[in-house]
């Protein structure tokens, strides 16, 4: 039901060009990620994990103005 709430909210708001795009938005994704040309792959999202991690250490040392034990 939410869809199709969405889709008259389109149509009241910006009309059927906008839904079009938005539709269109969607399956471009979909079909990408299906073909797994969109999407990070296993050793990138470790190595994106890692990264985040290594900058909240470095928030936290900021903070306290001390490195941490790693």
């Amino acid at each position: 039901e939410s869809i199709k709430e969405t889709k008259k909210a389109m149509n009241e708001e910006g009309g059927h060009f906008i839904l079009f795009l938005v539709t269109l938005g969607a399956d471009l994704i979909n079909a990408l990620q299906r073909k797994e040309m969109l999407g990070l792959s296993h050793v990138s999202m470790v190595e994106h994990k890692i990264f985040e991690n290594e900058v909240k250490i470095r928030k936290v040392e900021r903070k306290l103005k001390v490195p941490l034990i790693r």
